[in-house]
């Protein structure tokens, strides 16, 4: 009998164990780290000389995400944000996090904001650096989004690629 209800108490505890696996699955595509923290540590991982370094903290940020194709509805659904800022209208450098409030309609949220942030700002650059400058042509139009189930990041920073960028954005 003994043997019995230790094998029912062993099959209770792997079940309970496996079903709390699944939670960490769910939320595995989380952005976990702060729009202060990514101002603090990305200088650190990446060359972002000559670019302004903002959140939501700045009086000017908010003005910076209209050019980045945010509109004042997008920008209501945002909890917070990291992006950067150039003074010169050909350099294609750019990383954008957005950081969503939880709701059920975060992921239409996110969607919206990428539209926005590629309709607007990725438009405009393409043609600012197509004619002019060949080279930060090639990094704009290797542009690429990562979604999280919380945040949207926008990498415009490397013609070979943006893995350097997402990688330091999730602390690689």
């Amino acid at each position: 009998m003994k043997k019995i209800i230790a094998l029912i108490l062993t099959a209770l505890c792997v079940f309970s164990l496996a079903s709390c696996g699944g939670g960490a699955e769910e939320s595995a595509n989380k952005l976990e780290v702060s729009s202060a923290s990514l101002k603090e540590n990305l200088p650190a991982k990446l060359d972002l000389n000559d670019l302004d370094l903002l959140t939501e903290e700045d009086a000017v940020a908010s003005n910076i995400l209209f050019i980045y194709g945010i509109d004042g509805t997008i920008l209501e659904t945002v909890d917070s944000y990291f992006i950067t800022n150039t003074h010169r209208s050909t350099d294609p450098r750019a990383i954008a996090v957005l950081f969503f409030k939880d709701s059920e309609n975060v992921k239409d949220n996110i969607a919206a904001a990428k539209k926005g942030i590629e309709d607007v700002f990725l438009k405009t650059l393409r043609n600012a650096t197509a004619t002019y400058d060949p080279e930060s042509a090639k990094i704009v139009n290797a542009a690429a989004f990562k979604e999280y189930d919380n945040a949207l990041v926008l990498a415009s920073y490397d013609a070979d690629g943006n893995t350097a960028v997402f990688d330091a954005i999730e602390g690689k």
